[in-house]
């Protein structure tokens, strides 16, 4: 949201709201802070694009191919 090329948990956590609007506020911040917390690997407090993709990307697919 801020253009630095990394997720912090405030950004993601306003950007959940936007894609769960009908959800409980409190759900919200719970469910994302639990996600951002498993993919934030190195623990730095953002999520980078490496990160990302390592979350994101389906590993099923990525062997067939």
């Amino acid at each position: 949201m801020n253009g630095d090329g990394k997720i912090e948990l405030e950004e993601f956590i306003s950007s959940y709201k936007k894609v769960y609007p009908a959800m409980d506020p409190s759900k919200v911040v719970k469910d994302a802070t639990v996600f951002f917390n498993n993919v934030d690997l190195d623990k730095n407090g953002c999520i980078d694009f490496g990160e990302w993709c390592a979350a994101t990307i389906n590993k099923r697919t990525l062997l067939n191919e």
